[in-house]
């Protein structure tokens, strides 16, 4: 395995744990949350799913596909990115 592949996999761990973070304190503390109006709340809550499996799960077999060298590594770091793209897109075009 090469450094860059390691770099990469620590990268989606990184992403998968940060990503938990943030919905774990969007319910529990409310910390991330940018505004407590009902509209907002909707649209954020409906992101939830996409995050967990989009990000988190992509982002987590990616890596363990990239570190064991398995066929699926790359194919679910692409979904992960993927996802990233997508979903910060989605919040970037609601916001302006």
């Amino acid at each position: 395995m090469s450094l860059t592949t390691l770099i990469l996999a620590v990268l989606l761990i990184i992403t998968a744990l940060i990503t938990i973070y943030y919905w774990t304190d969007f319910y529990i503390r409310g910390g991330v949350q940018a505004i407590k109006e009902e509209w907002y709340m909707k649209f954020e809550k409906a992101s939830v799913v996409a995050d967990l499996w989009g990000i988190t799960a992509c982002s987590l077999l990616g890596a363990v596909g990239l570190v064991t060298e398995q066929t699926y590594g790359p194919f679910f770091s692409l979904l992960a990115a993927g996802s990233m793209i997508f979903l910060a897109l989605m919040d970037i075009t609601f916001n302006i």
